[in-house]
This record gives C-alpha cells, structure tokens and sequence, in this order.
C-alpha cells in the first residue's frame, strides 16, 4: 500500500520519492493525485501523478508509454519513469509551464503562429494513436484545453504537448456509456455510435474554438430554461445537442432510439429559438478570428464522422500550411 502523498503535505511533512533515474522532492498538491516536485540535485521540475481514486485510469496510461509510438512522440508529454516500491507508486512527467485553458485571454495576442503551433502539435500527438506500434487504433477521449499542455508561449517555437492519457482507449473498444465530456463530445457519440478516431477529431476543433474564443461555447453551461417533464439529464444532453445544430449545422436523425427524446428535445431547442448563440462563423468573429482559421476549425468540425479529415488529412489545410 502505497502512501499518501496529498494527506502528507497537508500535515506540512516533507516528502520525498526514490525512483530509479532519481530522486524527487515534492513542492506542492496541483490536485489529489497531482504534485509539482523537484528533481534532487539537478533541480529539474518535474510532475508526479498518483493513482488517486481511480487505478484503471492510472494503469491505462502508464501502459500507454510501452508504445514507441507514444514514449518518442514529441508531441506527447515525456514519462520519465515509473516508480513502484514499498512507499511509492507513482509517474514522474516532464514539466510543463502552463496550459492551453490557462493561456485563453492571451490568444489574440499570442495571435496565429502560436495557434498554428498548438493545432499542428494536438494534430500529431493524434496521429501518434491511430497505429499503436502495428497492434491496433487508438484514441483520446478527454482532448480538452486542460490537456493540452505549454511551455515557452510567448518563444517563436513554442512547446505544446498532449497529456492525460488515462482517456486512451482503442477505436470501438468502450460502449458502458457515452465517452467525451459534454462540451467536446462529437455527434455519433451523442448519438450512441461506439467511439472511433474521427470523434478526437471534433474535440480538437471544440479545444481550439474554445481557446481562441476564451470562453466555453459548446454544451449546456448556460442552458436557463428546460421542459419540466423531462428528466434534468436529457435536458442537459439536449442543449448540448442544439448547441451544435446551431454552430455547425443540423445533425442526421440516426441515432440510437434511446437518445431519440434528447434529439427531439434538442430540435424543440432550436426551433424555438431558445438556444441563443450564433453560428460558429459568428461567434469567432466576435474575437476577431482570420477567416483561414475559422475555416480550418470548421474543417474539424464536419457534422458528419466519416468525411471529417483524419489528422494527416487536417495537417495538410492550406492554413496550417501557410507559415504566416
């Protein structure tokens, strides 16, 4: 049994982890499971994850870094070791300065380099996933700018990194519940379909719509009215689900008939103009968005699942591909 970390700072114990590569001293708790520390001698920061509450989240990625395709990408945040002994379980990560969520009020400023920058990075971490070594396709099911990760912004090359991989799971592999938090979930999960790699594709373009706009778009964070004989739930799920009529465009009523009354329910949203946001064209706008960049987010956005660009395919929009 591992000990406690979090329950250790908060009695004001200094801790400190003996891995194999060296020795970390811990600074301070970012969450439960999460620490900034410091690597011992060298200084070199460093992040410690934990299980926390939920080992199977754990596990799955630190099996993700037995993958060359994921331990060399250098669009993927580094795992420096893990280390499992009598006192401690725990991944040591490279650092990181910031976050992409963290960086939002600056976007304008950091303008088009740096958002080129961050896509053509999320873009190849994803490229990463979908041949896992010549075994199988995977994906990410939590791309959000939380886990988009950033060091040295304001530098003409900046470092931007894919982390979390604890949401990896492999293409049609997971069909419990529907995967993909409300803000960045695609359609055909809305509609039941079984996730496959064009879903992460939709996430990229709700992350970089809401980083660039520096504010949440999609989901239902500002639904103000609902149909009282409904359950609150499909309530919810049915804002988000008209959120995205309204932004990208109407959606192919094929969805699995236990999430008809959500789709229903979502139309009813729109058709009564309950749903005040504009399209995504409008929206961005407002921020002043480069008509390229709209153009390229809206490209990530196709409504529909299997004519949405892979990643290779995204990489090559003549906005990603023009350097200025």
């Amino acid at each position: 049994m591992s000990r406690s970390i979090y329950d250790l700072l908060a009695k004001g114990q200094k801790v400190l982890i003996n891995g194999r590569q060296g020795q970390y001293q811990v600074i301070k708790a970012l969450k439960r499971n999460v620490f900034q520390a410091s690597t011992v001698g060298s200084k070199t920061p460093v992040i410690i994850k934990t299980e926390g509450s939920d080992p199977v989240i754990y596990q799955t990625e630190a099996n993700c870094y037995g993958y060359r395709c994921v331990a060399e990408s250098p669009y993927i945040r580094a795992l420096h070791e893990v280390v499992d002994n009598d006192t401690d379980r725990c991944m040591v990560f490279e650092y990181l300065d910031t976050d992409l969520w963290s960086l939002r009020a600056r976007a304008q400023e950091l303008g088009q380099p740096f958002l080129k920058a961050a896509a053509r990075s999320i873009l190849e971490a994803v490229k990463a996933f979908s041949d896992m070594d010549g075994h199988f396709t995977a994906l990410h099911t939590d791309i959000n700018p939380n886990n988009v990760l950033v060091s040295k912004a304001d530098s003409p090359k900046p470092i931007v990194k894919l982390a979390d991989l604890g949401a990896i799971i492999p293409s049609e592999g997971f069909d419990d519940f529907r995967l993909q938090g409300v803000e960045i979930r695609a359609p055909e999960i809305w509609k039941g379909m079984l996730p496959r790699p064009p879903c992460q594709m939709w996430s990229v373009g709700v992350t970089l719509t809401h980083f660039f706009a520096n504010r949440v778009i999609f989901g239902y964070w500002d639904q103000d009215c609902r149909v009282q004989e409904f359950p609150l739930e499909v309530n919810k799920s049915a804002w988000a689900i008209g959120k995205i009529i309204k932004l990208i465009g109407s959606v192919k009523r094929d969805e699995d008939p236990k999430y008809q009354l959500e789709f229903d329910l979502a139309e009813l949203f729109v058709n009564q103009g309950l749903i005040e946001v504009g399209t995504l064209e409008e929206e961005l706008a407002k921020v002043n968005a480069p008509e390229g960049c709209v153009d390229f987010i809206h490209h990530l956005l196709t409504i529909y699942d299997k004519t949405r660009p892979t990643a290779e395919q995204a990489l090559q929009h003549p906005w990603l591909r023009n350097l200025d």
